[in-house]
């Protein structure tokens, strides 16, 4: 057996037992309790496209999720909570395994995978999210299998169709699990620091595959909005309005609570960019330095600096 195949052996192991046993234990939430409510519903109404929350309109939040927790429920019954947990499990194992392969091509090193995936399997936001059947595991599972994909065909030295199309794929299945939460989590700095440290050029030879993916991507994360919003327009408007506004509050207007959990949350992503700092420091140090500037200061000291304004102003 190869040291790569040992090493997500070891990998499935950690996972294994980090994700899935005893992962009943915890009560349901109340993001798990709405999206197991909305999958019992989509069942009893028969109605996949449209669903609801104690008989009321739930489009807050994007439907793939909820899809997998209403299959699980129609294959294997709604009394077991650990069963219906499976997929965010499965979900966050693919989020290990693409984590692996990324920082094994970023960085060509024997043992820093290894690491960067145990690092992972075993930090309390991607423990507890693999043990809840809510959005976000499946979101940022997607995105990271994107920025996989990205990150090869820009590598590649002749048009990459397959890991472009497999990008826009992947993205379109992220924005359909929460919206364009990963999208900044995660591609966003993905990006800054790609071309920080690259350039364009590599880009400027993908542009056709690109725009593949850029196609994939639109048309994975528009047909069910779009069908929303001509079934239930003004409905459909109101939920627009008000998950804006709650955005804008949650990054310019609340309290201290806040504040401080989007700082810890950015610093949260860090495991998942240190491989790519590493590669940096081999390949150019003004890249690491800029880089490391927005991931480890402008990222959350702006979160920081919006708070702290906002209390100033208000005193």
């Amino acid at each position: 057996m190869s040291r790569e195949n040992r090493q997500l052996l070891a990998l499935l192991v950690i996972t294994f037992f980090a994700f899935m046993i005893h992962n009943g234990v915890l009560d349901a939430n109340i993001m798990e309790a709405r999206n197991l409510v909305t999958a019992r519903e989509i069942l009893q109404h028969h109605n996949w496209l449209v669903p609801t929350m104690n008989g009321v309109l739930r489009l807050e939040k994007p439907p793939l999720p909820t899809w997998i927790a209403a299959i699980m429920m129609q294959l294997f019954g709604q009394d077991s909570l650990a069963i219906l947990r499976i997929p965010a499990a499965l979900s966050a194992m693919l989020l290990v395994f693409f984590l692996f392969k990324l920082t094994k091509e970023l960085t060509r090193d024997e043992h820093l995978p290894l690491l960067a995936g145990g690092t992972v399997a075993t930090s309390f936001y991607i423990f507890f999210m693999a043990r809840t059947i809510t959005w976000d595991i499946f979101c940022h599972s997607f995105m990271l299998g994107a920025i996989w994909m990205l990150y090869r065909g820009w590598n590649r030295k002749e048009q990459a169709w397959k890991e472009f199309t497999w990008a826009g794929v992947l993205m379109g299945l992220s924005f359909l699990s929460k919206g364009p939460v990963s999208f900044f989590a995660l591609l966003l700095p993905f990006l800054i620091a790609f071309f920080a440290s690259y350039g364009f050029s590599g880009a400027k030879m993908q542009w056709k595959p690109l725009m593949v993916a850029l196609g994939i991507l639109l048309a994975f994360s528009t047909w069910w909005p779009l069908y929303i919003y001509f079934q239930h327009p003004e409905f459909s408007a109101y939920v627009a309005e008000k998950e804006s506004a709650a955005w804008m509050n949650a990054v310019c207007i609340r309290g201290t609570t806040t504040g401080v959990s989007l700082c810890s949350q950015e610093y949260g992503h860090y495991p998942l960019r240190l491989p790519w700092l590493f590669r940096m420091h081999g390949k150019k140090s003004g890249s690491l330095v800029i880089t490391s500037f927005w991931h480890f200061g402008f990222g959350p000291l702006s979160f920081c600096f919006l708070h702290f304004l906002k209390r100033k102003s208000a005193t």
